[in-house]
């Protein structure tokens, strides 16, 4: 039989290493988390003589998630490449359940001593995320057999950069176990705050922007505000394709304009959501099927800040789920979004809110603006940032 103590102690050091592991390989993400969650739920009867108590949240939403991807083959503009992407996510996504299944069963007392480890392992992959921006990206090339003084484009670093942002929360609620609070956050914001300086992603930027602002401005015991927020992202998911376009026309080149905004590509990007929304809508009720954007070759761009008609993903959530399930799409998607924010408010404390909901809009950010909903990486980030975020709720509050 396997020893509690064993158990706990692997599976805390194994998670402290996957902020370490992205930096380079970042992408391993897809399948990093996904091993651990799968070796550790089929262990867990053995290590403590109970079975795992299955998380109905996670099952419902990677029910619904996959049943819509499968759906969009039968209006697909190209099935077979939705086939393809349908066929990643039955072997993607339950890990992920297993993953949160396990944030919730795990017993508190018996990961108290091991798991403020995965803070640690974030302090260290921000300061080995630094060392690899300011050299360059020394380590980066020797791995892949290429000259270490080769300079690498800092943009391969951005996706670790949002690593350590969507973690910062539920980190310092972690170190906070063994440490007291003002020096729990001092450990983690240094190197966040050093991240943000030197690096190239302004996803991760406005994803600790974001986070801060409802960390310390969202007023937490009002009903009205919760149900204002539900309102907002809401009524944002539902219109924007009928707005962007008038956006885009009016303001994209004084966005441009701004500060940071060239960095952040604000131009191309108002551009690229011109287009994929104009296309969209000229397919509203069901969309062109899972993954149509990567393939669509005849979109009505108007060239200002790019050169090209074509992109990989809309690079924002809301735009390709319109264009991919159209109406039905973004009606599932609001119920999915609501659910989530009604599950903070009403299953956890203020405190523990504080830890869930800045974490979940500082999501949002590289959500609308950077990543494809349906990157291995990405799904697998979200999801174990989701159980990083639920351990952390478990020391939040001493009830």
């Amino acid at each position: 039989m396997i020893k509690e103590k064993y158990y706990t102690l692997s599976f805390c050091l194994l998670t402290a290493l996957l902020p370490i592991l992205a930096v380079d390989m970042p992408r391993s993400m897809a399948f990093s988390s996904s091993i651990i969650s799968v070796i550790f739920a089929g262990l867990y009867y053995f290590a403590f003589h109970q079975k795992l108590h299955f998380s109905k949240t996670a099952i419902w939403l990677c029910l619904i998630t996959f049943t819509m991807a499968a759906l969009s083959i039968l209006w697909a503009k190209f099935p077979d490449l939705a086939s393809e992407q349908v066929i990643k996510l039955t072997y993607l996504l339950p890990p992920q359940i297993l993953m949160i299944s396990l944030a919730l069963s795990l017993d508190k007392e018996k990961i108290k001593p091991y798991i403020h480890f995965f803070s640690y392992g974030l302090v260290i992959g921000s300061i080995y995320l630094c060392f690899e921006i300011l050299s360059n990206g020394a380590i980066f090339n020797f791995i892949r057999g290429v000259p270490m003084d080769l300079k690498v484009n800092l943009a391969e670093f951005n996706r670790a950069s949002v690593f350590m942002v969507l973690y910062f929360f539920s980190a310092i609620a972690l170190l906070n176990i063994h440490f007291k609070k003002s020096l729990a956050v001092l450990v983690m914001l240094i190197p966040t705050v050093t991240i943000l300086f030197i690096t190239d992603s302004q996803s991760a930027l406005l994803a600790f922007i974001a986070g801060l602002i409802f960390l310390f401005l969202f007023p937490y015991q009002s009903k009205k505000a919760w149900l204002g927020l539900k309102i907002i992202i809401l009524a944002i998911m539902l219109i924007a394709p009928f707005i962007i376009s008038f956006i885009y026309e009016n303001f994209a080149e004084s966005v441009q304009a701004l500060p940071l905004m060239p960095q952040a590509y604000a131009g191309h990007r108002l551009e690229i959501w011109d287009y994929i929304c104009r296309y969209a809508l000229q397919e509203p009720l069901h969309g062109y099927g899972i993954r149509a954007t990567r393939s669509i070759t005849d979109f009505d761009s108007r060239l200002a800040f790019a050169n090209v008609n074509e992109v990989l993903h809309p690079h924002n959530f809301v735009f390709q789920i319109w264009i991919e399930f159209g109406f039905i799409g973004i009606l599932v998607a609001m119920g999915v979004m609501e659910r989530g924010i009604s599950l903070i408010q009403h299953k956890f404390t203020v405190t523990q809110q504080k830890i869930l909901l800045p974490t979940m809009m500082a999501a949002l950010g590289p959500a609308s603006t950077a990543y494809g909903i349906w990157q291995g990486w990405w799904i697998a980030l979200l999801f174990h940032v989701a159980a990083i975020g639920l351990i952390a709720c478990k020391f939040a509050e001493k009830k």
